[in-house]
């Protein structure tokens, strides 16, 4: 986040610098503690308001990928890999139920961390080095 900004304006204002995305924020999804890298990130569901995208100045490459097409061994981030699995159990949820706001998928403070498994729709264990 900038000065001055809320956190819907700077999860707008990153997808324009890094995708050259229009984006309409629907809401909060996750927060995630990063201690090993002193971080904490804000995930939001977003609408893509325009088909047009690219590459921004801090991005090299930009691309959408069906789900079952997903590089999901490719991702830069392990909080991206939580978010988007996150993402795909809400929108799998009824209209009905009350949205959830995640955060990360271990134990509050902990070092571990998850991965999605695309092959069986689990969580599996990922151990930080230095951090068993």
């Amino acid at each position: 986040m900038e000065l001055g900004e809320t956190m819907e304006q700077g999860a707008i204002r990153e997808a324009a610098e890094e995708a050259n995305a229009q984006i309409k924020i629907k809401r909060m999804l996750a927060v995630f503690s990063l201690k090993h890298v002193s971080l904490v990130q804000m995930m939001f569901l977003s609408e893509l308001l325009s088909p047009e995208f690219s590459a921004g100045e801090e991005s090299l490459e930009v691309k959408l990928f069906p789900i079952d097409a997903v590089p999901w061994e490719d991702l830069a981030f392990p909080s991206v890999n939580w978010a988007l699995w996150y993402g795909l159990q809400e929108l799998q949820k009824d209209d009905s139920e009350v949205p959830e706001v995640h955060g990360n998928p271990d134990t509050p403070g902990g070092s571990n961390s998850f991965v999605f498994n695309p092959k069986d729709g689990s969580l599996q264990k990922l151990v930080w080095p230095g951090n068993k």
